[in-house]
């Protein structure tokens, strides 16, 4: 009887912590698209705002769906979170004027690495610092220095420093907005 007791409140607690799982990854998403539909509604008010010819005309992208960038990363206690657009570059290094993202160590370059959208529309980070940036991908990683190149992919570690930032690509459709 004790036993039948035990096996049904660990399925409830199984349960319950598989919903609150849910609920965290659910809440995560929507902050995500959330702040990528804010950079995107500022993107399109300044090009309506730089274009003399829109006269407040609204542009149609309804099948237009953009990658986005999210980087967590955890910066001695605090953790953090960014949404960006690759096609807009993202800098990173020890430097506060210039970055985005910045890490304030000795080993970091003041503009170490830059992340940016390539012609074929792909996310590609480029070293530019004086000790290297490390992409972690899976079991296998990679160490970019004097200029290399290397494609972004979902799930990537980029490792600036000690440093570490988790790499998330999601797309966003701005047909939302």
């Amino acid at each position: 009887m004790i036993l039948k007791i035990l096996i049904i409140i660990a399925a409830a607690s199984a349960i319950a912590a598989a919903a609150i799982f849910a609920k965290l990854k659910s809440e995560e998403r929507e902050k995500m698209y959330r702040a990528a539909e804010r950079i995107i509604q500022n993107e399109l008010l300044d090009n309506s705002l730089k274009n003399p010819f829109l006269g407040g005309a609204v542009i149609d992208n309804s099948a237009d769906c953009r990658l986005m960038v999210n980087i967590k990363v955890k910066l001695e206690r605090d953790k953090q979170s960014f949404v960006f657009n690759p096609a807009k570059t993202i800098k990173i290094g020890r430097e506060r004027a210039g970055n985005h993202i910045i890490v304030n160590e000795a080993t970091v370059t003041a503009y170490h690495c830059v992340i940016f959208m390539s012609a074929d529309g792909k996310p590609v980070l480029q070293d530019s610092s004086a000790n290297g940036t490390y992409v972690k991908r899976g079991m296998r990683s990679y160490h970019l220095m004097n200029g290399q190149t290397c494609v972004i992919e979902n799930g990537d570690s980029i490792i600036v420093g000690s440093v570490k930032l988790k790499v998330k690509l999601f797309g966003f459709d701005i047909s939302w907005i």
